[in-house]
């Protein structure tokens, strides 16, 4: 096979980048470039070095023609990518809603995603590029190689490169307008897109693009006729020849916790609180082991996940370029990308395991016959299990918001049969995550200790006898509906986090043929 030999020279303040813009010599007519391979050279389709796959626009559509992300993880390349067409939203990562691409399941933060063949400031706080914010409308190709990338890109191409190779020459308008809604009547979707492309007197062309999304969530997954509610349970027979230490199973339920709070230790152990606060024997399940069974009472451990979240996404891209003379070409590139996401976060607040809350027998809410029967046992405490998902610990709404934007300055120049493109890039993205109500943890223990005053006799949290001045306000948490409205106001706290990504690139790149040998060119 003919080899081939570049010299390269990247500098790069976060990472390694290139650029390879230009044209390669001419092939010919059945030949297309590949300007991305394993080797950073260009090659014809026919003699690259790795795998490559090579995708069209139309190809896309057919695939799937709801967002460009949709569509390019329908390879068989791509496994556990993260797409908002139907992947549970995705808690504190500033992901939730996007389309993160995953070659060979190998890691989204293991695969490189280059937009004509230069990178993109991350649009997320975890390093990875929501695919759906570059200007789907110019996209004219996709160019996907599975091998040797990391040699040539670094550590976050150990899985491959996806480059995004825009049609820079575009003369025209062309637009895209859809609308999508399910057959329950949720997730109403609407998608337009505007391109728009001309020369500028003799020398310049422009090229420009708008592209908007919004789609409602899916918020109840169970409405579904094919919903199942599965979960795992430890096997009992574990250990022995050919048996897995979990088993899958349908309507899966905590062991652990129920909404109105269960007893865990102890004489008192599998003892339940109804609404009201009234003791009742804890149903057990099937296949009841360790910390799940199958039935029986408990949560279910696939309630309360929506399947896709509130999103609205909008980007917006402008590509100038200027031929400076017959052999040296000059642009700059502009884009930005925004994704807004709101979902309900899964139930929080659940005491269980080493969160297992202590209740002791002075508790103030305690049921009477409770307390009493301690006293027969000669108890002090017991540990308690409890969800909180219907009254403290729901309705805690994520919101996340990322604003991409990257600016490139680059030029192209044929040097005999040789070719020089370089290239520098500042990006930055600001990721905000803000969620309503989220628990404060240090409060809802305070809150859950709660004794009654030896002075006044009022019902006061254990620890305002000592510090009278902490504000805290006691809570029942026996049997759901019990928590007061002040308790769980004291509890609930609205936070937010935010975080900013930036990055600088500088990218020097030349190629050429060296001689030919019987090989080849060198």
């Amino acid at each position: 096979a003919a080899d081939a030999w570049a010299a390269t020279l990247s500098l790069g303040l976060a990472g390694m980048a290139f650029a390879q813009d230009g044209p390669s010599p001419a092939q010919a007519p059945f030949l297309e470039e590949v300007h991305v391979t394993g080797s950073r050279i260009q090659r014809d389709g026919m003699s690259t070095p790795t795998p490559v796959t090579a995708l069209s626009l139309t190809d896309l559509q057919v695939l799937a023609p709801t967002t460009l992300g949709a569509a390019v993880t329908q390879l068989p390349q791509f496994i556990n990518s993260a797409i908002p067409e139907g992947a549970p939203a995705s808690g504190w990562t500033g992901a939730s809603g996007a389309s993160i691409l995953n070659l060979r399941g190998i890691g989204q933060n293991r695969t490189l995603v280059l937009l004509d063949g230069r990178r993109v400031v991350p649009s997320s706080r975890r390093g990875t590029l929501d695919v759906n914010l570059l200007p789907e409308s110019l996209v004219e190709r996709i160019e996907v190689v599975t091998g040797g990338a990391s040699a040539a890109y670094g550590s976050d191409a150990v899985s491959g490169v996806v480059n995004f190779m825009l049609d820079t020459d575009f003369v025209g308008f062309k637009s895209n307008l859809q609308a999508g809604i399910t057959e329950l009547g949720d997730n109403e979707n609407f998608n337009v897109s505007l391109a728009a492309g001309t020369p500028l007197g003799e020398r310049a062309h422009l090229i420009t693009a708008i592209d908007l999304y919004t789609a409602q969530a899916i918020e109840d997954i169970t409405e579904r006729d094919w919903f199942q509610s599965w979960g795992v349970i430890p096997n009992p027979n574990a250990g022995q020849p050919g048996e897995p230490a979990r088993l899958t199973r349908a309507n899966v339920r905590s062991r652990q916790y129920t909404p109105g709070g269960l007893i865990l230790s102890g004489p008192l152990a599998w003892t339940q609180f109804l609404p009201g606060g009234v003791p009742a024997p804890f149903v057990a399940g099937d296949d009841a082991s360790g910390t799940a069974q199958v039935g029986g009472d408990g949560v279910d451990v696939a309630w309360y996940n929506y399947f896709t979240p509130d999103t609205t996404r909008g980007s917006a891209f402008a590509h100038l370029t200027y031929d400076l003379t017959p052999n040296v070409t000059a642009f700059v590139q502009g884009l930005y990308g925004y994704n807004e996401t709101a979902y309900l976060s899964p139930p929080a607040g659940a005491q269980f395991g080493t969160w297992a809350a202590t209740i002791y027998r002075d508790n103030a809410f305690l049921p009477e016959s409770i307390r009493q029967a301690m006293m027969d046992q000669g108890l002090e405490s017991f540990r308690f299990g409890r969800s909180g998902d219907l009254d403290y610990g729901a309705g805690k709404t994520i919101r996340q918001e990322n604003a991409l934007k990257s600016v490139t300055l680059g030029m192209h120049a044929d040097i005999g049969t040789w070719q020089l493109d370089a290239y520098y890039q500042y990006g930055r993205t600001a990721s905000n995550i803000y969620m309503d109500n989220a628990l404060r943890l240090d409060r809802l223990y305070r809150a859950i200790d709660a004794v009654r005053d030896p002075v006044s006799g009022e019902i006061v949290c254990n620890s305002t006898l000592m510090y009278p001045d902490d504000g805290c306000v006691p809570m029942d948490v026996f049997g759901v509906g019990s928590p007061s409205q002040a308790a769980i106001d004291y509890i609930s706290q609205d936070i937010s986090q935010e975080q900013i990504v930036q990055q600088h690139v500088i990218d020097v790149a030349i190629q050429g043929t060296l001689f030919e040998n019987w090989a080849g060119p060198v």
